[in-house]
């Protein structure tokens, strides 16, 4: 019998995105629930679980997606924090907290590296760029007669 004051247990496993458009953390862990009576109706169990896993999937998106993939370990830290303590969900009766894991797929971790390549080459360019520019401003072009000469 679903006594709804005592908590209860549910697994958890999701893809929970980056800040990187179609790379995506994967979560898996428990999320516990239990209700408010005090406040609102008793909830069905299948309702009272739906409402759970939804939340918890809400909770750690908002953080997640604040992340680049390469900070698994922070990300995984960060959305430790709002789900260690019991939380309510908005408009439920129904409290919340979980512990899960963070990983990333092969996949998407050769994803990610691809574009930390990506990013790192193009700082590489800006940077060439910027030395190329500087020596043109302090040595090509210093001063009128080395300017004629240079051109």
């Amino acid at each position: 019998m679903w006594s709804p004051g005592r908590f209860r247990r549910a697994s958890f496993s999701a893809r929970l995105p980056t800040s990187l458009p179609g790379i995506s953390f994967t979560a898996r862990g428990r999320a516990w629930f239990r209700q408010d009576l005090s406040a609102y109706p008793t909830l069905p169990l299948r309702a009272a679980r739906a409402a759970t896993l939804a939340g918890v999937y809400e909770i750690a998106r908002a953080v997640t997606e604040r992340f680049e993939p390469e900070a698994t370990f922070h990300a995984q830290q960060a959305v430790a924090v709002p789900l260690a303590d019991w939380q309510s969900l908005v408009g439920s009766s129904v409290k919340v907290r979980a512990t899960l894991t963070l990983d990333l797929t092969a996949e998407d971790a050769a994803k990610a590296e691809r574009f930390a390549e990506s990013r790192r080459a193009a700082r590489l360019d800006e940077a060439l760029a910027r030395d190329h520019i500087t020596f043109l401003r302090e040595v090509a072009l210093a001063d009128e007669d080395t300017a004629r000469l240079w051109w």
